[in-house]
Formats: C-alpha cells, structure tokens, sequence
C-alpha cells in the first residue's frame, strides 16, 4: 500500500494493535516501496513484534539507507523481536537490510531466513552477520 499509494503516510493512523506484519511486492506495474517508506510506516506501527519481508530487493534504497536517533522507529527500539527474510538468497541488499535492523533493533531475538540459500552460502551469510554491529545481545540466527 505504502508503495503505490499518493496520500502521506502522515495521514494514516497510529496501528497500536499490529503485532505482525507481512510484507510482500506482488505488482510490477507500480513503483517499488522505498526504504523510508517502509520506516514510515513502521512508526506508524509502534508495538510491532515480527516483520517479515517476502523479498527485500523489492525495496528501494537499502544501500546507504541510514536511521538517527530522530528516525528509528520505537518499534525497534522496543518491540521488535523478530526478523523473517522469504526468498532470500543472500543478495548484499538483504545484507544491508538485515545489518540495518541489527543496528537498532535493541530486543531482537530471531533472524529467519527462509529459502533460496544454498548450504554453501548459509555458513557464509551466517559468518558475515555475526560481525554485524549489533543493538541486542540475545540476536540468533535461523536458516530454513
């Protein structure tokens, strides 16, 4: 929605009830979602537990997207707990997408990655995330 829609996100209401949200991009006639607008949106949602994300190369602007204290979502900073990537292959996008939330997300528990991996590439995408800086201590990874 807040890829194709023309209203501002400001104009939507606060969703204090959403625990989970999935996202997916289903329709290749309309602009891909921004990053921003998916942060946006996550301010609009501040009790988020679980976020999961059909396929993160749908969104614009990974690569050097950057949260501030004025931008991070309080989702993040105390809800969120996990974390689920479908798809994934392992693209730097998704590693940038990931490594983003591992910044900020200070109660995360749980990284799901799902499909698309090979078991070569898992042991690598899994060494690469645990140097990731990270806001939580208790952070795992899963590969399914």
């Amino acid at each position: 929605i807040f890829g194709i829609a023309n209203v501002p996100l400001t104009s939507f209401p606060t969703f204090h009830n959403l625990v989970r949200l999935e996202v997916d991009y289903d329709y290749p006639h309309f602009p891909l979602p921004s990053m921003s607008s998916l942060v946006k949106f996550l301010h609009l949602s501040p009790n988020l537990e679980s976020l999961v994300i059909s396929q993160v190369p749908f969104i614009q602007e990974v690569n050097g997207y950057e949260l501030t204290l004025n931008t991070t979502p309080h989702c993040l900073l105390l809800c969120l707990n996990s974390l689920e990537l479908r798809n994934c292959k392992g693209l730097p996008e998704e590693m940038e997408f990931v490594g983003l939330f591992l910044k900020h997300a200070q109660v995360l528990q749980l990284v799901i990655f799902r499909r698309g991996i090979s078991l070569n590439s898992s042991c690598e995408i899994i060494q690469q995330l645990q140097n990731y800086p990270r806001a939580s201590t208790h952070c795992s990874f899963q590969l399914l």
